[in-house]
């Protein structure tokens, strides 16, 4: 009766334990998800530059269409 009490309570300890490292391990991951985002939110710029090229310059690409980038101010625009 002793052994079968001490083999209950052995197997709670060992389920225990491994509960709790597996807390541990999904703590630590979680708190390296939120430093990688505080990082990655901390190399943004506060002021997002305009990517692309300018009106000026789209306009004079080969194959420009005013209606495509709705460009309402050029000649060739044509409102359906």
């Amino acid at each position: 009766m002793a052994v079968a009490a001490a083999l209950l309570w052995a197997t709670k300890l060992v389920a225990l334990g491994l509960l709790l490292y597996v807390a541990f391990w999904a703590a630590v991951l979680l708190l390296g998800v939120a430093v990688a985002g505080w990082a990655a939110a901390a190399n943004t710029p506060d002021e997002e530059e305009w990517p692309f090229t300018d009106l000026t310059e789209l306009r004079k690409s080969p194959g420009y269409d005013p209606n495509l980038y709705n460009d309402t101010s050029h000649e060739l625009y044509t409102d359906d």
